[in-house]
């Protein structure tokens, strides 16, 4: 069977690459069992950067952007782990995950009322992001994240916020809060 090196000098056959690319297109079509490939995908790539890789090169994250706005929140919840999975890679991976658009649709998921695990999984996975794209992060979604808190004064929150170099310091304080704040 042909191979190939993929990331980090692993051998990958072509068989292997053509599976992810199956669950790549089958997650883009309207009628598939979105929820067992989300979590074949899941079970593929944690703890293995080869496969985060090939993913993330064939436009996952693309993919799940575009399905995380249109599915139930236990779903959602997959796919942000997902998410969080693939930013525990290389720089070059996270910052291509904020390429693609993650960012955005992990921070509306912070308003789900209904699904604490969604609020969790999301904050760890910007939390995950962030730790290398820190310029990233626009200061509506720290509004966000401060209206999610319902703080005081969040006008001087978002203010120190911008003003602050270390943002990525702050993601991980609104995400203790965020966890002990639901409900």
């Amino acid at each position: 069977m042909p191979t190939t090196r993929s990331f980090r000098g692993s051998i990958m056959t072509v068989a292997d690459k053509s599976k992810h690319e199956t669950n790549v297109l089958m997650l883009r079509q309207k009628d598939s069992d979105k929820k067992s490939i989300i979590k074949h995908i899941k079970n593929s790539i944690i703890g293995n950067r080869t496969n985060k890789q090939i993913y993330i090169s064939l436009g996952l994250v693309n993919s799940l952007v575009q399905t995380i706005g249109n599915v139930e929140d236990e779903l959602k919840t997959e796919i942000v782990v997902v998410l969080c999975s693939l930013a525990h890679g290389t720089q070059e991976q996270v910052l291509e995950i904020t390429r693609q658009g993650a960012l955005e649709p992990l921070f509306s998921c912070l308003n789900s009322q209904t699904c604490k695990k969604l609020v969790e999984a999301t904050a760890k996975a910007i939390r995950a992001i962030t730790q290398y794209s820190i310029n990233s992060i626009k200061v509506e979604w720290i509004s966000t994240l401060i209206a999610k808190l319902n703080l005081e004064n969040s006008n001087l929150v978002v203010a120190s916020t911008c003003a602050s170099g270390n943002i990525c310091f702050r993601i991980f304080v609104f995400e203790l809060l965020l966890i002990n704040s639901f409900g």
